[in-house]
């Protein structure tokens, strides 16, 4: 079979798990579900978007809203869900060109069929790409174009090709402008190579890269700049080896990367002559991005993020050691990858992700609006992944209750705090949410009780009793 036609087919297996798991609900499914369509939205009506973000996946759906409005009378929500569903479902899959290329024109295109095949299987079937699904949108679209940055920084390094280098960073700004995480990822893959291939002569081209990948960010979203700035405080905050949380899939990432890991090095150290300079300073460097990303001391969040990353350095260490390892290695670690990848596929397809709230508890959302007579002029407080879906049904602006402080009532007319009763969907089977309900102690009648919210209507004396700071979470529509 063409190799081409292999990658093909696992795009298209890809591309139709997606579209399952994103139409299996009307709803776009996971916790932040909601975030994209009112992102999308808003950047339709007001020409800018409701909360600061790098702004490239919503600018692209905004663009194909626009053009098949023309040519349909859908409801324009609904057309702006449908767009992002497809979109989602389409755009990770395509990372099987940069994939291919990579294989092809960087190291030579040597793997075996067989080991290419369970290859691009756990680059298209394993946990990560199946779970960037729904709400992780961003993120799935912006691998790809980090692939792309890979694949012609790879080729910069080997024929020294100016054209290469400029693509290189045509790419990773592309990265930039789509996703805060994935970006600081291909960052790190950056300066962690220019140091291995240029040694002391790297120093100040990282520095300037540093220096504008901040601004880059700090353009678009001043809080994550900020987050980046205080880094070095958070991201060991809460230890993930110690916090006994890590699920099976990243237990077994982790072990995958640990054997990656003294592999190459083994390579590096003691079969050093059986490497060009050019594998030997790749090898180094995806190696150390493997180690940080899977460091056990890093804190629990940032490990979980940093996990659904993994398989990317994981596969271009594969494409450089597959050539040096003995037949029983290339066994044990085809094992590996098909095992991951059925497990994965098995156990993604009967638990598919739901939305954070059910139908009919989305429909009933719609009977506050006739509380609402200045919905500009009104801020809903509501539990994370709720908020979302109810800015989109009542327009008003929303945040959480961190985002509540006593002075709160000077920006808005009317305050109402939303708990939802029932019409939760679980995120995971068997593991209680995350996410609290807001609570504010006050003397009001409710506004509005049914089956599934109660709504009160915060005065100004329940919120004299707050003392916590207001955070910059809230919604400007």
């Amino acid at each position: 079979m063409n190799k081409r036609i292999t990658y093909l087919i696992f795009g298209v297996l890809l591309l139709t798990l997606r579209l399952i798991f994103n139409f299996k609900f009307e709803l776009i499914p996971g916790i932040n579900g909601g975030y994209y369509p009112l992102q999308v939205r808003t950047l339709l009506d007001t020409g800018h978007l409701g909360f600061s973000d790098m702004p490239l996946y919503f600018y692209i759906n905004a663009v194909f809203v626009k053009i098949v409005s023309f040519f349909t009378t859908i409801d324009n929500n609904q057309l702006i869900i449908y767009t992002s569903k497809i979109l989602d479902s389409i755009l990770l899959p395509l990372l099987v060109i940069p994939l291919y290329l990579t294989n092809k024109i960087i190291f030579g295109n040597n793997l075996t069929k067989h080991f290419e095949i369970f290859l691009i299987g756990f680059a298209t079937l394993s946990f990560s790409p199946l779970i960037l699904t729904s709400d992780l949108q961003k993120n799935a679209f912006a691998i790809p174009l980090m692939l792309f940055f890979i694949y012609f920084l790879l080729l910069f390094y080997k024929n020294n090709l100016k054209r290469h280098i400029i693509l290189s960073a045509v790419f990773i700004i592309l990265v930039g402008l789509t996703h805060f995480g994935v970006f600081s990822i291909s960052l790190l893959i950056l300066i962690t190579s220019l140091i291995c291939f240029y040694r002391k002569k790297a120093f100040f081209p990282i520095l300037g890269i540093s220096i504008l990948g901040v601004l880059l960010i700090l353009q678009f979203d001043s809080n994550r700049a900020d987050r980046l700035f205080n880094l070095w405080n958070l991201i060991f905050e809460k230890p993930v080896i110690l916090q006994g949380t890590l699920s099976p899939p990243d237990f077994v990432n982790y072990v995958f990367s640990y054997l990656l890991i003294i592999l190459g090095v083994y390579y590096i150290i003691k079969r050093k002559e059986v490497l060009s300079s050019f594998q030997v300073n790749v090898l180094a460097s995806f190696l150390f991005v493997v180690f940080i990303l899977s460091f056990p001391l890093i804190d629990l969040e940032y490990a979980k993020r940093f996990s659904l990353l993994l398989f990317i350095p994981q596969i271009i260490i594969l494409f450089i050691l597959f050539d040096f390892l003995n037949r029983s290695m290339r066994k044990m670690i085809s094992a590996m990858l098909v095992l991951i990848t059925i497990a994965s596929v098995f156990l993604m397809t009967g638990n598919i992700k739901p939305p954070s709230i059910t139908q009919d508890a989305f429909q009933d959302l719609k009977n506050l609006e006739q509380y609402i007579s200045e919905p500009d002029e009104t801020l809903i407080i509501a539990r994370h992944g709720l908020e979302w879906w109810t800015a989109w049904q009542l327009q008003t602006k929303i945040g959480q209750d961190k985002s509540v402080n006593k002075n709160i009532n000077l920006k808005y007319k009317k305050i109402i705090n939303l708990v939802q009763l029932n019409g939760i969907n679980q995120m995971h089977p068997g593991e209680k949410s995350l996410f609290h309900e807001p609570y504010f102690p006050s003397e009001q009648e409710p506004i509005y009780v049914s089956d599934y919210f109660i709504a009160t209507e915060l005065k100004k004396e329940d919120l004299k009793k707050i003392e916590q700071p207001a955070g910059n979470n809230v919604y400007k529509k």
